[in-house]
This record gives structure tokens, sequence and C-alpha cells, in this order.
């Protein structure tokens, strides 16, 4: 009975190590979905880089605006030239 264990144990472990390491086809390369799908990723983050950069630069703005520019941009925007 212990010879059995051991050697259904043995397989077990040699086969495992087997089936794990036989997907690998050793090119590297990517199919072309796999290539299409990254791309589509990559203009996504790119596209949605430039609103949040927008954004940013207006967050920057506000913060450091003086409040008499922030006074001239609230006249001008009612269309007012006396505060």
């Amino acid at each position: 009975m212990k010879f059995l264990s051991a050697t259904t144990a043995s397989l077990l472990i040699t086969a495992t190590h087997a089936l794990a390491s036989a997907g690998s086809s050793g090119d590297g390369s990517l199919g072309l979905c796999a290539t299409f799908f990254a791309a589509f990723i990559t203009l996504v983050v790119l596209f949605q880089f430039l609103p949040a950069l927008t954004l940013f630069l207006g967050i920057l703005k506000g913060i450091f605006s003086s409040e008499a520019d922030q006074q001239d941009q609230e006249a001008v925007r009612h269309n007012r030239t006396t505060p």
C-alpha cells in the first residue's frame, strides 16, 4: 500500500509539472486580436488624458488666480464694465 501511494504521488507531481509547462509555445508574440485590443486600450487612455489635463490646468488656474482676475472674469461673463 505504501508503494502504491508513493507511486501515485510521484505520478501526480510529475503530471502537474508537465501540464503546467505544456501551454507555452515559445515564440512570445501576441496574436492579431490581442494586438488590436492593446491598441484600443492605449487609445482610450490617451483620449481620456486630454480632458483630464484640461481640467487639471483649469483647477490650477482657479487656485492661483487673484481675486481681481476673478472679478474681471465675472464682469465679462455678465457683460458688465463696472464692479
